[in-house]
């Protein structure tokens, strides 16, 4: 046992430990190795409290010193020994070491998974609320025409003007990814949906209805681009693909909601449903942080800090320097010579192919007018109940592909969905072109064969071409340019669709329905050998490892960060 004064001699020492260790502090007095008897009672009564007391000043010591990021050692006089560290939380563990203490997060894995997966829940509000005003206008357009007067032309700009808005909202949200940061853009675009689905309701007109659909297509844009960016800065990397491609089954939940109910509803209450879930989205996305990239990007450290405690929960000092190294290397200002830079133009130019194959893969076409397509085609099966169908398949195709995205890569469910859909549009070339040979009878024998071209088609796109162009947008482009060239890849994307809506109905006049569609198979599978020869994979990669892979010589980050990263995140899955 030891004395009062021992106690207070344990407090002056453990204030001015030496810093070459224990061994080299100044010995306790022999007199105070063993109490006097007429006080030892007294002491067994304050030794508690003593000790309480003398623990409560020294860790608040300790807190002090880490938030000014000061060791003890340099308050003992001594220099060069500067221990940076962030303050102890209350359930730290103090662990002695021969120079000076060390604090071990506990951490809270379970509820940063918890967290995690709740602020990815938030921003597929957003994915779904982008596959509802995808195809909106398939089933509405019926409605429609049975309401207001809408011209052949009308139908084409009502389908494409959403893909009109959303090239604007990707050069808006291009911008506003490093204004207002990742989740502040995906909060700015249940704006735009709100609006846009006001104007469709209370709109009697055909300019109004115009004015509505371009507003929801500004929204898809900025989700398009947000949504991948944000999701993959916040996940670790090894269950990034996965959640990234589940924001896109989402998405195809959203079209199949908007097939069910427009068999039933008409246009306009059709909207409203198509409020809810930006609405959703708004009300929970402010409860979780932005993406720590961008905090680290501007500069707010602390902020970064609390925001990778959110995500991660434990681990974080060394995910805290890896994305500090990242973010060193690109603190200079952004400019247009830098696309000439190899390790920026090279991902740059890998992003906008998938991107390019996706929308001239005819998937803006088969999705806005899917109803008149097939009552074109004589299926033998209800318009309204194909679209259903369709929906589901696309549903069940991406839930496997949100499962081996992380297992089978990139690139090789990119080979497969090209090849797939190149196919099947060649299929229902053929299902038109035999329509427009034989007449009816085509139709008696093979009434059934659009309905499955067109399933195939979605098992090929569903499985990569919808989902893994937006995943690369998010992976590859490195962070010194990531705001401008998404907003770039987005609006170009976009611009694609819209080239390709608008003038579906010339190249049905000009090609004939049967051409149209085996010019679009011509041009994916021609895209089938560019992906196999100059795209790269990125499965299990960080995103610092990506950058290297284009020629970033300049990233910091070491493999074991990697890895080290990689443990956190096997961690959240088995919590």
């Amino acid at each position: 046992s030891k004395s009062w004064l021992g106690s207070l001699w344990d407090a002056h020492s453990a204030t001015q430990a030496h810093p070459l260790g224990d061994e080299h502090s100044l010995p306790r007095p022999s007199f105070l190795t063993q109490p006097p008897t007429f006080i030892r009672s007294r002491r067994q009564k304050m030794v508690l409290k003593d000790n309480g007391r003398r623990s409560s000043l020294t860790q608040k010591r300790f807190s002090q010193q880490f938030e000014k990021g000061q060791s003890v050692a340099d308050g003992c006089g001594l220099q060069n020994n500067a221990f940076q560290s962030t303050p102890p939380s209350p359930t730290s563990t103090r662990v002695p070491t021969a120079q000076f203490p060390v604090f071990h997060t506990s951490g809270d894995t379970a509820g940063a998974r918890r967290r995690l997966y709740l602020t990815v829940v938030a921003a597929y509000m957003a994915s779904m609320s982008f596959g509802i005003t995808c195809t909106y206008s398939s089933p509405a357009l019926p409605d429609i025409r049975k309401n207001i007067h809408f011209t052949e032309n009308d139908t084409g700009w009502f389908g494409s003007l959403v893909t009109l808005g959303a090239v604007f909202g990707g050069l808006l949200g291009g911008q506003l990814l490093n204004w207002l940061g990742r989740r502040g853009t995906l909060l700015f675009s249940a704006v735009w949906f709100t609006a846009g689905y006001l104007f469709i309701i209370f709109g009697p007109t055909t300019i109004q209805l115009f004015v509505g659909r371009f507003l929801t297509g500004v929204g898809m844009g900025m989700v398009a681009l947000a949504v991948p960016v944000f999701i993959s800065e916040i996940c670790p990397a090894n269950v990034r693909g996965l959640l990234n491609t589940g924001g896109n089954m989402v998405l195809t939940v959203g079209i199949l909601i908007t097939f069910v109910l427009g068999k039933w509803l008409d246009y306009k209450w059709l909207a409203i449903c198509s409020l809810a879930p930006s609405i959703a989205m708004a009300a929970t996305l402010p409860w979780s942080k932005e993406s720590p990239r961008w905090l680290l990007q501007k500069g707010r450290r602390k902020a970064a800090t609390e925001a990778l405690q959110f995500y991660l929960g434990t681990g974080i000092e060394k995910e805290l320097e890896t994305l500090e190294a990242s973010i060193s290397n690109n603190v200079e200002a952004f400019s247009l010579r830098d696309l000439t830079l190899p390790h920026v133009y090279k991902p740059f130019l890998c992003t906008l192919l998938p991107m390019f194959m996706q929308q001239f893969s005819a998937v803006c076409i088969i999705l806005f007018f899917a109803n008149d397509i097939f009552a074109a085609a004589g299926t033998s099966i209800s318009p309204e109940d194909c679209t259903i169908i369709i929906g589901a398949i696309q549903v069940a195709v991406l839930f496997v592909a949100t499962l081996l995205t992380d297992r089978l890569g990139r690139k090789v469910l990119l080979l497969f969905s090209s090849a797939v859909a190149s196919l099947s549009l060649t299929l229902l070339g053929l299902c038109f072109h035999f329509k427009k040979v034989q007449g009816d009878s085509f139709l008696e024998s093979y009434g059934w064969l659009p309905l499955a071209a067109l399933s195939v088609y979605f098992v090929g796109y569903s499985s990569g071409l919808g989902p893994l162009p937006w995943v690369l947008l998010g992976e590859m482009l490195p962070l010194r340019v990531k705001g401008f060239a998404t907003g770039i890849c987005t609006a170009f994307c976009f611009g694609c669709g819209f080239l390709v809506v608008k003038e579906y109905h010339d190249m049905q006049q000009l090609m004939g329905t049967d051409g149209t569609y085996w010019m679009f198979a011509v041009v994916v599978a021609a895209c089938f050998f560019v992906v196999l020869f100059f795209v790269p994979e990125t499965k299990g990669r960080s995103l610092e490892d990506i950058e290297r892979i284009f020629g970033n010589t300049t990233s910091s980050v070491s493999s074991e960060d990697t890895d080290r990263r990689n443990g956190v995140a096997m961690d959240l899955l088995r919590a």
